[in-house]
């Protein structure tokens, strides 16, 4: 997994903390992702709610 860079710290004030339950295929699937495209479990989760926005034509 990518080690949290400079940026990521110091943008953390800045984003809201969430906890969410996945299923173990799904969480096994996610680190993985990260670990391949060397981005954050957060980043990557973004990066996947960004995209449902989108499809579903909602703004953030």
């Amino acid at each position: 997994m990518a080690e949290e860079s400079y940026l990521d710290r110091l943008n953390k004030e800045k984003k809201k903390k969430i906890s969410v339950y996945l299923s173990p295929e799904i969480a096994k699937r996610l680190k993985y992702y990260g670990a391949e495209n060397d981005i954050t479990l957060s980043q990557a989760v973004e990066e996947a709610l960004k995209l449902l926005f989108e499809k579903s034509d909602k703004t953030l």
